[in-house]
């Protein structure tokens, strides 16, 4: 009797709506204070952006990634697309912004690996729900859309509603800001740390009981807005949705 191989699952479809910024890293011994100076020990310049690294992480995980964002019209904008190209995420919807240079983070990295960053959107900042629309094809059909705050909230929410019944939609809501209702009505997974927890709930996250509590005070939607409690897979103990397994 023969027998018939299993066919390998597609891989997940991911869509990443998000920011490209040119990354400027400086590395220091010790972070300065205000108004001191710290002669760093080396600086690096690279394509970063939260958008941007999710939509590399998730293409080298082996899932189908298509990525929504906005360059500017200058020299480092191909540098984006030449990375996006190597790990072949689809750039059909990356626009170029003829009046906006492309965003740029500065970055301090102590030799503890904390750090400090000021991002400057630039042409993130002209992501617009028209462009949202040109990619409602994709989205409409997505396992997991990833979304982040350093492009403007009313692109997200285009997103959200675009996403389809079966897309996951997972939010990392840094810098901290509140929270819209149409976006976290949305939202399925938020993602912070324990400065932008602090923020968004008044709790001090500086242990695992703090960190906890402050997770529940957000699955209750206070400090967010009234919808997200309606949304009861949103952070702690929710049911679990699965998604295909990346290579």
């Amino acid at each position: 009797m023969t027998s018939i191989a299993p066919q390998p699952a597609d891989p997940p479809r991911i869509v990443v709506v998000g920011s490209c910024m040119l990354d400027l890293i400086a590395q220091v011994d010790v972070a300065p204070e205000r108004g001191e100076t710290v002669l760093g020990q080396r600086l690096d310049t690279q394509p970063g952006g939260k958008g941007f690294n999710q939509a590399i992480a998730a293409a080298r995980l082996g899932c189908s990634v298509e990525f929504v964002s906005r360059l500017g019209d200058d020299a480092h904008g191909p540098l984006f697309l030449k990375d996006l190209d190597l790990d072949g995420v689809g750039r059909a919807h990356v626009s170029v912004d003829p009046s906006q240079g492309t965003g740029m983070s500065l970055i301090v990295v102590d030799v503890a690996g904390e750090n400090s960053i000021v991002a400057t959107p630039r042409a993130n900042d002209a992501l617009s729900p028209a462009h949202i629309a040109e990619a409602g094809a994709v989205l409409s059909q997505a396992d997991a859309l990833l979304l982040s705050f350093e492009v403007p909230l009313d692109a997200l929410a285009a997103a959200a509603v675009l996403a389809g019944p079966q897309t996951l939609v997972c939010l990392n809501a840094a810098p901290a800001i509140p929270i819209p209702d149409n976006l976290a009505a949305r939202t399925d997974v938020l993602i912070v740390n324990e400065i932008e927890a602090t923020e968004l709930t008044a709790i001090a996250v500086d242990n695992v009981d703090s960190a906890q509590r402050a997770a529940l005070s957000l699955r209750a939607g206070r400090g967010l807005c009234r919808g997200w409690a309606a949304r009861p897979r949103s952070l702690v103990r929710g049911r679990r949705r699965r998604l295909h397994r990346c290579r």
